[in-house]
């Protein structure tokens, strides 16, 4: 069972859990001790909050809950036509179970029936973008060399 529900600051100690969840596997391959990833993980961390709020001051944040159990979040920021999904992660513990498809296929739904675009950018080598390409999201062009922007439409011709 998947459920969602607005963060709080409550949820503060678990969203930074999440989010170094997400480069930990990254950041060990440097050779850093403890202390340093530590701290390169908080700096990081506060980093993309601040970025997020500054890019999407009216993005809604919401944690995900599996079986009763926190498991992700997902940041949506919705404008007229348009859906950002500026982020959803997962608790490695709950990735590759379907839920972020689940939540997704959710979110194209409420889409087709507001006639709304979805947007998203997705780092070019991150598996998720193959989950997104299945779903039906097409390639929309790149905003650097590590990120591209896809968008899934309500409507055949993507127009």
């Amino acid at each position: 069972m998947i459920e969602t529900r607005l963060a709080g600051i409550e949820d503060e100690l678990f969203l930074y859990h999440l989010y170094a969840s997400t480069r930990r596997d990254e950041i060990l391959l440097w050779g850093w001790e403890e202390t340093q990833i530590e701290q390169f993980l908080d700096m990081q961390w506060r980093l993309q909050k601040g970025s997020y709020l500054l890019q999407y001051p009216d993005a809604e944040q919401f944690i995900i809950s599996y079986e009763g159990k926190p498991a992700g979040r997902i940041i949506l920021n919705r404008t007229t036509g348009v859906i950002s999904l500026v982020d959803i992660s997962m608790l490695p513990g709950f990735r590759s179970r379907g839920i972020g498809e689940s939540l997704i296929r959710q979110l194209q739904q409420a889409a087709i029936a507001k006639s709304q675009t979805i947007e998203l950018q997705v780092m070019s080598n991150n598996r998720a973008r193959r989950l997104y390409e299945r779903l039906g999201f097409k390639l929309t062009g790149s905003s650097d060399d590590l990120y591209l922007k896809m968008s899934w439409y309500p409507y055949p011709s993507g127009q």
